[in-house]
């Protein structure tokens, strides 16, 4: 944490620079220094608070459509979106700001279908996970991973399949919501 003074000297709160604010317990900061300190003293952070942080999540609503191989899967039913990162037309997260971000990929496959995915940054020669069904399960399969990444601001991220694959979405708001999503979020930005 590191606190700034918004209209008082940076020596005024030097003390507190990097400790968080306590409770109104004797001997914290906000006894110290009364309501004053509550009132001036801010979260400082490279994402200006008027802006949210990036975030998004995307559903697939498609169900049992073949992917072709490297070409991004299009989650287009977005049920979070802060920034307008994620562009639902091409299925592609393009990162507003340099920092660290994490990303949740869940795929689910009916029974005899497949899939074998790899999130990638930039070009699909640049796997940065993977995602893949066994061959000839006889009930569903379902699969999901979470990375942190660093992204510059520009870089972009997708889901693609590396071959063949048949993913299992839905467009029921009440059951099929959440078979294949997609969602990432900035950490902390730098």
């Amino acid at each position: 944490w590191i606190y700034v003074a918004a209209g008082r000297s940076a020596s005024h709160y030097a003390k507190c620079k990097t400790r968080a604010p306590q409770s109104a317990d004797k001997g914290s900061d906000a006894e110290k220094h009364g309501d004053d300190y509550r009132k001036h003293v801010l979260h400082a952070s490279a994402v200006p608070r008027q802006q949210p942080m990036p975030a998004f999540m995307a559903t697939l609503t498609s169900t049992n459509l073949p992917y072709a191989v490297n070409a991004p899967l299009i989650f287009d039913r977005e049920l979070l979106a802060t920034r307008n990162a994620y562009d639902i037309r091409h299925g592609i997260f393009r990162a507003p700001v340099n920092g660290t971000y994490i990303f949740f990929a869940t795929l689910t496959a009916k029974p005899g279908d497949v899939f074998q995915t790899t999130i990638v940054k930039n070009f699909p020669t640049e796997d940065i996970g993977l995602l893949f069904s066994t061959t000839g399960q006889s009930g569903w399969s379902h699969d999901s991973t979470a990375i942190v990444v660093q992204l510059a601001a520009g870089d972009d991220v997708w889901l693609a399949c590396y071959a063949q694959s048949t993913i299992t979405g839905g467009n029921n708001v009440e059951v099929d919501n959440f078979f294949s999503y997609f969602s990432g979020l900035l950490l902390d930005a730098y």
